[in-house]
């Protein structure tokens, strides 16, 4: 008998300017079927609590779904840093906005593309 795959598929939300950014995001996640929902309460710009507790209960080949790609940070280094910290437990990111980030050729682009511009 095949051994069933299940990965968790976890909505991360963070840095809304407003309650209509934030029921759009939490929309966004409903809409890609998020098993769980995570954010930070109060809402801080400066803090990624809630990111931290998903990586703490992902597993490998789980996916974390953002809206946008600025939820993961405030600057490019903090966006890179939280992206490198997923993606060194074979956590999966998938920004709606853009595409699904992982170990494939194309994440990989996409990580190295945003690496140069943090250099900028």
């Amino acid at each position: 008998m095949k051994e069933e795959i299940y990965m968790e598929i976890y909505g991360y939300i963070n840095h809304a300017a407003d309650l209509e950014d934030l029921a759009s995001q939490f929309d966004d996640l409903l809409y890609y079927h998020c098993d769980h929902i995570f954010g930070e309460v109060p809402f801080n710009k400066d803090t990624h609590a809630g990111l931290d507790l998903i990586l703490s209960e992902a597993k490998p080949g789980d996916i974390i779904t953002v809206a946008t790609l600025n939820r993961l940070g405030r600057t490019v280094a903090q966006v890179i840093a939280n992206l490198r910290k997923c993606l060194s437990l074979d956590v999966k990111v998938h920004v709606i906005d853009i595409a699904l980030i992982d170990g494939s050729e194309q994440g990989k682009l996409i990580a190295k593309t945003l690496k140069s511009i943090a250099k900028l």
